[in-house]
């Protein structure tokens, strides 16, 4: 049986990776091909036609969020594994895989360290702009930490909430957290869990970390926003359907907010752009360390699913991935934009909001940081 693999062409670190093993299952059993992220339907459709009089075939797909695998995509198409290099699974049609029995990996976890990363450093920036006044408070170095008197709400602390809550804390934020499916293991971790209501009552800065399923769709509605204490600051970075952006634009008690995901992506609404302090191209998880990670997880998933021995354990190398300090005696500001030159992707934006997809296609990724 013949098997191809067709890759995202933008998933990086991967290219060459599959090919050594062409004649694993036989002589030229497994083919590779890389595939712009809209392509992938024409690509299905010319292997069908091709391959109709060659016998059995079968189909894995390496992609991200760009390719969108419905019905529409995969009715017919011989796809039988489907791998994804994100953490999340909402552009998959879970239920159709599993009635047609195609697999389904994701890379869980992958680019939570430059997500976590991404929050502090907005806030940093939005403070650094006088963009908010509540955000005049940010500690700026190891002796205003102790002093920092805000209290950071967080919404759901699985791999990327876990990671805001250890920075936060190192920090000198208060820390609520609400994660109702967790709350014995994180109680018994000895941190600060509480309801919704009381998180939103309390927190001067609220950052979602929710998957998207149909029980955070609107999540962020009139509702939860009319229990945010006045002044807040609200986060998303999690996924644009999570929020309700009408009920967000018209949220009193909100001061202000930053948007990394938006509802209708490429096509987001310019109110919001205009409103939000800080505004970017669903690139919060761009990291190098992300995208090594992901790629990573996939192709141990794809080996381990194939039987590929010697790519169950593939790690990727490169020189480029020592991580940077973030030292808290210094300030932290300037460090953290020197890092991560967030206010460049903000410009971006605004100036060309329908170029959001090329904008982050074209997006340099950045390296993460480690706190000292």
């Amino acid at each position: 049986m013949k098997r191809y693999i067709l890759i995202d062409s933008k998933i990086p670190y991967i290219k060459g990776v599959f090919e050594q093993f062409t004649d694993y299952f036989g002589k030229n059993s497994l083919s590779i091909r890389y595939v712009e992220p809209t392509e992938f339907c024409g690509v299905l459709s010319e292997l069908k036609d091709c391959c109709s009089k060659e016998g059995d075939y079968k189909v894995c797909l390496i992609i991200r969020t760009r390719t969108i695998c419905r019905e529409e995509l995969l009715k017919n198409s011989n796809v039988d594994i489907i791998a994804t290099a994100t953490i999340g699974i909402d552009h998959i049609d879970l239920e159709y895989c599993r009635n047609n029995n195609i697999k389904v990996f994701s890379a869980p976890g992958c680019n939570s360290g430059g997500v976590a990363q991404y929050l502090f450093t907005s806030l940093y920036f939005a403070k650094k702009e006088n963009k908010s006044d509540l955000l005049r408070m940010l500690p700026e170095n190891s002796k205003e930490i102790a002093d920092n008197k805000l209290v950071l709400g967080v919404i759901g602390c699985g791999n990327v909430g876990s990671k805001v809550v250890k920075i936060a804390q190192m920090l000198g934020f208060k820390v609520l957290i609400n994660d109702p499916p967790k709350e014995r293991e994180l109680l018994n971790e000895g941190l600060n869990v509480v309801g919704l209501k009381e998180l939103l009552n309390k927190s001067d800065i609220i950052t979602t970390h929710v998957p998207l399923d149909n029980t955070t769709k609107n999540f962020a509605n009139r509702e939860f926003f009319s229990n945010v204490k006045n002044g807040a600051v609200f986060i998303n970075t999690s996924r644009g359907e999570v929020v309700n952006e009408r009920d967000l634009l018209e949220a009193k008690n909100v001061s202000a907010f930053i948007l990394d995901v938006w509802l209708n992506e490429p096509a987001i609404s310019k109110e919001l752009l205009n409103r939000a302090i800080v505004a970017t191209p669903h690139i919060a998880g761009y990291s190098i360390e992300g995208k090594v990670n992901g790629t990573q997880m996939v192709i141990r998933a794809i080996a381990k699913e194939l039987k590929i021995d010697e790519l169950c354990c593939y790690k990727i190398t490169d020189e480029n991935l020592t991580p940077n300090i973030l030292n808290l005696d210094k300030e932290i500001s300037k460090q953290l934009l020197t890092l991560f030159p967030i206010n460049e992707l903000d410009e971006a934006l605004r100036t060309y909001p329908d170029k959001f997809e090329q904008i982050r296609a074209n997006y340099k990724l950045r390296r993460e940081f480690i706190l000292k």
